[in-house]
């Protein structure tokens, strides 16, 4: 990569370093002569490239500064989202069962007595487990059935996502029982919890406890023993779907590995050593893995979204100071080349704050067309970043508005030390450097 980046920057500088020594070189005398006047700027053509080189560097500018502020835009609303769960001192922790050590019959009772060992600890709150850990995506996708609804089209099946939970998991989550209770250890049979958006996607305006879901073609279901508030599965940008946790003893096949969501009143380190104790205790030869405080899988769900940010950034910094710097070389090189003329109108009788004016205004003309264009091309730059933004359209007033603004005024301010230079056009010294 330094190999790459060095040989860039010397071809960069070979490249448009041989473009004006190939002009400079191949001078049509009669041209010079004809547009090279003492009043004038330099050649037409030199003027007009400059110029265009300086509306794209503002155009570009303008791209990536509102790229910017709409993905800076989406990873606030990003932090400021709720997860549903409170990442606020909880760990978490794999565990796997190997089915020649541990047969279906051994991982209810296993499971039960080292969430049992853990919630005796000092320090520690509440122990649970679940099959998918948090904001990871995945697990179970299957069709379900409504006990005594009106049977589906077969083409249209009603699908949910299922998650596999012990009791006490809602409460090392941090998640809130709405509606009856959660899991139990003493249920009478396998049971179920829906989320919210579950109970009011399956029966709007109904009380769910009670009612009994069914999977696939099973012909009973599970009685539903309570609702839960949503909580966010796959990222903090997917909304949340219809979520049915349900009791492991119903799953024990997909209980083998199962994520421990321990929480308690310490720091991250003194549970993770409770939990490691509790399990050596039990077993000494299981290990844990993925051992990460729930903190910890909030902040990796932006990750990418703050690496974006920070990279879009960094660019658009950069594209703003090399159009900072064109419009002040221009309007600088301008002023240099026009200096007997505008010693001659200061002479004439024109006022300082008419030359000011003057000089101003085509730094303003400059970057006025390069916001117009820029507006144009980053409206169509955004559908390359949709992905990267959350509840937030291609098109954003305040932040266009706030861009060109800003572009503008900043233009101006980089006129001002050349207009200025302008306003002190001395008359004698002008016609003398005649």
């Amino acid at each position: 990569m330094l190999a790459f980046a060095v040989v860039l920057s010397l071809l960069s500088a070979l490249v448009f370093g041989l473009w004006p020594a190939l002009r400079a070189s191949a001078l049509d005398l009669n041209g010079v002569l004809r547009d090279g006047g003492r009043s004038q700027s330099g050649g037409a053509r030199s003027q007009r490239t400059r110029k265009s080189l300086v509306v794209a560097e503002v155009a570009l500018a303008v791209v990536l500064v509102i790229s910017a502020g709409l993905v800076v835009q989406r990873l606030q609303r990003l932090l400021h989202v709720d997860p549903g769960f409170r990442p606020e001192h909880a760990i978490t922790a794999q565990l796997n069962l190997g089915a020649k050590r541990y047969p279906d019959s051994t991982t209810v009772p296993f499971y039960r007595r080292l969430l049992a060992n853990i919630d005796g600890r000092a320090g520690v709150i509440a122990a649970g487990a679940t099959d998918t850990p948090p904001l990871a995506g995945g697990g179970i996708f299957t069709p379900i059935r409504l006990i005594g609804a009106p049977p589906r089209p077969p083409d249209q099946p009603l699908m949910s996502t299922i998650r596999v939970v012990t009791p006490g998991f809602f409460q090392a989550a941090g998640m809130r029982v709405l509606a009856g209770t959660g899991i139990q250890w003493n249920e009478a049979g396998p049971s179920m919890v829906l989320s919210e958006t579950a109970a009011k996607t399956f029966w709007p305006n109904q009380h769910v406890v009670g009612k009994q879901i069914a999977f696939n073609t099973e012909p009973r279901g599970l009685e539903v023993v309570g609702e839960v508030n949503d909580a966010r599965q796959t990222s903090l940008a997917v909304p949340e779907g219809p979520i049915v946790y349900v009791s492991f003893r119903r799953s024990m096949r997909f209980a083998r590995t199962m994520t421990i969501v321990v929480r308690g009143t310490g720091d991250d380190a003194s549970l993770v050593n409770a939990l490691r104790s509790a399990v050596h205790e039990q077993d000494p030869t299981l290990p844990l893995y993925n051992v990460r405080s729930l903190r910890d899988i909030v902040d990796q769900s932006t990750a990418q979204t703050r690496l974006n940010t920070l990279l879009l950034a960094v660019f658009a910094c950069a594209a703003l100071l090399l159009s900072i710097l064109g419009i002040y070389g221009v309007v600088s090189y301008s002023v240099t080349q026009r200096y007997q003329e505008i010693g001659i109108r200061v002479a004439l009788g024109a006022q300082r704050a008419n030359v000011l004016r003057l000089v101003l205004t085509e730094g303003a003309v400059l970057a006025g067309i390069g916001v117009a264009i820029g507006f144009a091309g980053a409206f169509a730059a955004t559908s390359l970043v949709q992905s990267w933004l959350f509840d937030i359209g291609r098109f954003d007033p305040l932040t266009f508005v706030a861009t060109g603004c800003g572009l503008i005024v900043v233009s101006l301010a980089a006129c001002w030390i050349p207009a200025r230079r302008a306003t002190r056009a001395d008359p004698l010294e002008a016609t003398r450097a005649s």
